[in-house]
């Protein structure tokens, strides 16, 4: 993978052509996504009020993208480590715990939402009704940890300007895939990991320093508009930026694993209520 698909040439495609779902699981677990028929729609005309529109004419046409997340995925400021204590060997017998801070795919947020913009792109007009499609719009939570490299990354997606996902040492990958900790997939199976000895997670040996390469985005070919998510002002969504974690996320250090002494119950507090 050196740079996302230009596929401008496929047509339109939403939905109703086709759609993604999970794969049969493989003897770990691990599912592949595959190809399935699209779905219809229904139109409905109870939605008009007085002085209803006539039938098919439509109010507005827009495309949705939401929870975007683009994130730094390198960032020290990141915190995949708590994900740990939802481990069922972190947990009391009978324990459960949610805490998605570490997603095995996030190093690919940047180009997820290059293919959405060029599905939208390759959207010019409603399935419905054939009418343009006015505008875009983005429904929160843009970047996923609040900072500047993932805003301008998110920008310059949209805009259609050359993009940089990669953040720190510019020669090598620095984020967890490459630890010594075994709970994280390590696409490249340079060493053991959990994920893929036991729930069959692929080898995809190169995607590590592919997915931190620049390439120029495609960019919306429509105006788009965006709205306010709490990851668009917090860490992870839930913590306020301060001058200490906005030091660690520049610094030299990316803690991967727990240390011994810290007590999970303080690290995830269980929900209240």
């Amino acid at each position: 993978m050196t740079e996302p698909r230009n596929a401008a040439a496929d047509g339109p495609l939403t939905t109703v052509d086709r759609r993604l779902l999970p794969g049969d699981p493989g003897e770990g677990g691990y599912r592949s996504l595959k190809e399935t028929p699209g779905e219809s729609y229904v139109q409905r005309g109870d939605q008009g009020g007085h002085g209803a529109l006539a039938e098919g004419q439509p109010i507005a046409v827009f495309a949705q993208l939401s929870d975007t997340h683009v994130m730094d995925h390198q960032s020290p400021a990141r915190v995949e480590l708590l994900d740990r204590f939802a481990d069922p060997d972190h947990l009391p017998d009978g324990g459960d715990r949610v805490v998605g801070t570490y997603r095995p795919q996030e190093l690919l947020t940047a180009h997820v939402l290059e293919a959405m913009v060029q599905a939208v792109n390759r959207c010019a007009v409603g399935p419905v009704t054939g009418a343009p499609v006015d505008f875009a719009i983005v429904t929160g939570d843009l970047t996923d940890n609040a900072q500047e490299n993932e805003l301008s990354t998110f920008l310059g997606l949209l805009d259609g300007r050359r993009v940089d996902p990669d953040s720190g040492d510019r020669t090598r990958y620095e984020g967890t895939a490459c630890s010594d900790d075994p709970r994280y997939w390590h696409p490249e199976g340079e060493t053991f990991d959990i994920p893929r000895t036991t729930f069959g997670f692929p080898a995809r040996p190169g995607l590590l320093d592919a997915a931190r390469r620049p390439f120029p985005a495609s960019g919306l070919r429509i105006p788009w508009y965006s709205v306010y998510g709490n990851h668009d002002n917090q860490l992870q969504g839930t913590v306020p930026a301060t001058p200490d974690l906005e030091a660690v996320a520049v610094g030299d250090w990316k803690l991967a694993s727990p240390p011994d002494s810290l007590d999970a119950a303080v690290a995830t507090p269980e929900p209240a209520g």
